[in-house]
């Protein structure tokens, strides 16, 4: 499902004002990032990717954030 603002490549229409702040869109939601690094982050919501794991229990996440929380359980 393309955005309704948005080329099947993810680039913005001609005119689209808003196309300097958010030129990531994900083609799943369409939903746009100013940093294509936000968008990678944000595909893992679709896929289901989770490539950080927790050395003390396996458990794994989609990102690192998440990770670093979880650890501080097992600091306790």
């Amino acid at each position: 499902q393309l955005s309704p603002r948005s080329h099947p490549g993810g680039s913005p229409l001609p005119g689209d004002k808003r196309r300097d702040k958010a030129p990531n869109t994900c083609q799943e939601c369409g939903k746009s990032f100013r940093q294509r690094s936000a968008l990678v982050d944000h595909h893992r919501i679709h896929t289901g990717e989770c490539p950080f794991s927790c050395q003390d229990c396996g458990r794994r996440f989609n990102h690192r954030s998440s990770l670093t929380t979880h650890r501080r359980i097992h600091a306790s």
